[in-house]
């Protein structure tokens, strides 16, 4: 048929994200617990104009399992379990989840607020992706 198959190099998911549960606030939101739902008001309850909102959409959407949210907040990514569909991506109103190549190395840890990183549960923010992780004023 002419169709080459070509070898893809292996991503996962990312969540551009630094703030979580430890964002300020503008607002109290009383509404559905939804992301998408958060986002029609104002742009959401968070201070920080690219946080996520933490209402899981993107969990609810992942079908392998691959997330959860974490203490803090932020969705947790399970490379293991992650494919790369895309799904959390378009699902994230804030668009703050990204497809990231998994080199399996070169990982770096961030602290508890400093993004979605979870020591031995989950895998740690690929190094290259650190730099992009938002910042957000508390």
């Amino acid at each position: 048929m002419g169709a080459e198959v070509t070898e893809k190099e292996k991503e996962t998911a990312v969540v551009l994200c630094n703030g979580g549960k430890s964002a300020v606030n503008a607002f109290d939101y009383h509404g559905p617990e939804s992301c998408k739902s958060a986002m029609l008001l104002m742009g959401g309850q968070k201070a920080c104009t690219y946080g996520c909102l933490g209402f899981a959409d993107c969990v609810s959407v992942c079908p392998f399992d691959a997330m959860e949210m974490g203490e803090n907040g932020i969705p947790l990514i399970d490379t293991e379990k992650c494919v790369a569909c895309g799904k959390c991506v378009e699902e994230c109103p804030r668009n703050i989840i990204t497809l990231w190549p998994d080199t399996g190395s070169d990982r770096v840890l961030l602290q508890p607020g400093q993004g979605a990183a979870s020591p031995g549960r989950h895998a740690q923010l690929p190094a290259s992706a650190a730099a992009n992780v938002k910042r957000c004023a508390r």
